[in-house]
This record gives structure tokens, C-alpha cells and sequence, in this order.
């Protein structure tokens, strides 16, 4: 057996088990254009993750998804799919542990120099100062991670329209935004994944305008 592929696998595995995930077993999904990918398909109680690439390049598939129509499955796997191609750091979740690493850093750092500075100006007021140098950090690296997963997602979902086209695409999108109606998330999590998740209709025009040539070769024929 290949090394390499055994020890991604173990390693995915593990990566399920770490987040309280069932590992149910791995399975080769067809995609448009006559590609195939592996997927670790999982189990867990009120997890309502579709799909992720793991910091191993591989990509876990939730089961229910696998209950989705064909071109909304089609479109999980192929964002995942998009991540990778990306291949920054290997993965979105190796880039937020950064991330987190950094900001733990920023704010631990900031408040030992306001501490050093309140300390030298005046004993009093070392605390208030650390107090501001963490609520100006704070909003900065929050930014920063915004950014940057907003960047990330639009360009997975950048990939997914060059696979599946515009149309089936926006069908995808709403094919699971109508499944995802009885979820109930709390008001906190949706404006998070409306900062950091792109319009699909701007995702698009960004395709169109990168792919002019190609569509409208493909409208002439």
C-alpha cells in the first residue's frame, strides 16, 4: 500500500475522532468532466457541516450530504475540491490554526508592551492601557480573518462554477440554502457566514469577467 496515502488516511481518521466524528467509511464520487474524488464520509449528532478538507488534503463528506440531489452534491465536493487547489498551507483549517496562533500572539505581545509602557509612565495605569491595546488588536485580526476567509471561500467557489457552470451552480446553491431552511442557527453564526462567505451572483460575474473568452466561444458553437 502506498505510504503516503495510508498515513493520510490514518491521519484523517484521527481527525474525524478529534472532533467527535464517526468515521463511516471512504467512497469515490463522480464530478463533471469525468473526475472522481475520495471522500471519508462521517456521522455526528446534529452536525450540520457539509463537507471540509482536512489539513491532509483530503476532503470529509458528511452522510446526509451524500442525501443531497446530485448537482447540490456536486457542488460540495467540487468547493472542497477548490480549497485544495488553492493550496495554501494545505488547508482552510491549518490557516484559522495559524490564524488563532497569531492572535494569541498579537494580544499576548501588545499587552506586555502596554503593560512595560504604563508601568514606566505611571504605576496606575498599566492596566488600562493593556485594556485599549487589546480592543484596538482584537477588531484587527478579526478583520484580517474575515478577509481572508472571504477570500478563500470565494475563490473554492470560483473553482466549483468553472466545473459545474453558472447555472447548475446557482441551482446548487439554492438547492441547499432550501434544505438548510429548518436548521436554526443562532443570529451570531449566520452573520458570520454572510461576512465571510461571498454572493454567489458576484462569484460569478468574477468568473465571467476572467472567462470572457471561453464563454463565448462556448455561446457561438
Amino acid at each position: 500500500m502506498n505510504t503516503k496515502l495510508n498515513l493520510q488516511e490514518r491521519l484523517t481518521k484521527w481527525w474525524l475522532k478529534s472532533n467527535g466524528r464517526k468515521f463511516i467509511e471512504t467512497k469515490q464520487f463522480n464530478l463533471p468532466g469525468n473526475k472522481t474524488v475520495k471522500a471519508y464520509l462521517f456521522e455526528k449528532l446534529n452536525d450540520d457541516t457539509l463537507g471540509q478538507l482536512t489539513p491532509f488534503g483530503t476532503i470529509i463528506l458528511n452522510k446526509k450530504t451524500t442525501e443531497f440531489q446530485t448537482n447540490a452534491l456536486n457542488y460540495v465536493l467540487l468547493h472542497e475540491l477548490g480549497h485544495k487547489k488553492l493550496n495554501i498551507l494545505i488547508s482552510i483549517p491549518m490557516i484559522i490554526g495559524v490564524l488563532s496562533t497569531l492572535f494569541t500572539l498579537v494580544i499576548t505581545i501588545s499587552g506586555l508592551i502596554a503593560f512595560s509602557i504604563g508601568f514606566i509612565i505611571t504605576r496606575n495605569r498599566a492596566l488600562p492601557l493593556m485594556i485599549t491595546s487589546t480592543i484596538i488588536s482584537v477588531p484587527i485580526i478579526a478583520g484580517a480573518y474575515i478577509v481572508l476567509q472571504y477570500t478563500l471561500e470565494g475563490y473554492a467557489d470560483y473553482q466549483a462554477i468553472k466545473a459545474m457552470k453558472p447555472k447548475k451552480f446557482l441551482k446548487a446553491r439554492a438547492q441547499i440554502k432550501e434544505r438548510n431552511k429548518n436548521n436554526k442557527y443562532p443570529k451570531w453564526y449566520i452573520y458570520l457566514m454572510k461576512a465571510t462567505y461571498p454572493n454567489a451572483k458576484w462569484t460569478i460575474k468574477i468568473y465571467e469577467h476572467f472567462n470572457k473568452k471561453t464563454i463565448n466561444s462556448t455561446t457561438n458553437k
